[in-house]
């Protein structure tokens, strides 16, 4: 489930964040509904959109909401060219990592 974020520029949406929520308190507040009453002379349709309904309301209620991870923003003051550089000498340095042989190490170096 998503719940789409009005002040994002870069449309974003904001999700549930199920780690930190606080299922103590759903379990309580589901423990206190009298299900039979509530269930009772109704289709089993409308029972099962009535408790996701109950459900979906809880966690609203004790799940917060997180933006999911965008990456690494890249500094804005490097030109083109220097952010080239920095992930060629990157790239170089991990070949060199993974396979070393002099010819690895001189393109690093």
């Amino acid at each position: 489930m998503t719940v789409a974020d009005d002040k994002s520029d870069d449309k974003q949406e904001t999700k549930l964040n199920y780690c930190k929520g606080n299922y103590g308190n759903i379990s309580d507040r589901v423990r206190e509904y009298d299900w039979v009453a509530e269930f009772k002379d109704i289709s089993l349709e409308e029972n099962w959109k009535f408790f996701r309904d109950k459900v979906m309301e809880l966690i609203q209620q004790h799940v917060p909401l997180k933006k999911p991870y965008s990456g690494r923003k890249s500094a804005d003051w490097m030109s083109k060219g220097t952010k080239r550089l920095i992930k060629d000498r990157n790239q170089a340095r991990y070949r060199y990592r993974q396979y070393s042989s002099h010819r690895n190490y001189l393109h690093y170096k």
